[in-house]
């Protein structure tokens, strides 16, 4: 097991010298946000959730889609204008994501996946979703397993 305490460092554990040591699975960490609301999204029902590192590919995913998406996503905790709803669980409704695909940019918890979008099996952790996590790390038998805690500090 890796930890990157910081999505800078993912980059450097993720790309090691020895291929029979890079991680088959990366965890993102962004408990107080991206990953919990990404979670009550798809326990609302939603599609799918993509990930953009900023507005402006969020804005290009969300029009390369077959079918108009949910903008979502915050820069310094504010919303961005223009989307549909912030980066709050809160937010969401069933009737607002149920069958629908998301697309998300955030200050943190997105550029950390950007950040080990290379590795195989990439998922999103938050204390809601912990146990799932868990058990499919547990089952997984390939390789390391990449922990990034999402943030800049």
């Amino acid at each position: 097991m890796l930890v990157a305490l910081l999505p800078s460092q993912a980059a450097e554990l993720s790309r090691l010298d020895d291929p029979t040591n890079q991680p088959a699975t990366a965890v993102v960490i962004d408990t107080l946000r991206f990953t919990t609301t990404a979670s009550q999204a798809l326990e609302l029902g939603a599609r799918s959730v993509h990930v953009s590192s900023s507005v402006e590919q969020a804005i290009q995913l969300a029009a390369e889609l077959p079918t108009r998406p949910l903008l979502c996503g915050e820069r310094h905790c504010h919303p961005i204008e223009g989307f549909d709803v912030g980066n709050s669980p809160l937010e969401l409704t069933r009737a607002l994501v149920e069958g629908r695909d998301l697309v998300f940019t955030t200050t943190n918890g997105t550029l950390a996946v950007d950040a080990v979008r290379h590795i195989p099996s990439v998922l999103l952790g938050a204390l809601v979703n912990r146990h799932a996590v868990c058990q499919r790390v547990s089952a997984s038998t390939a390789g390391h397993v990449l922990l990034v805690c999402s943030g800049t500090d």
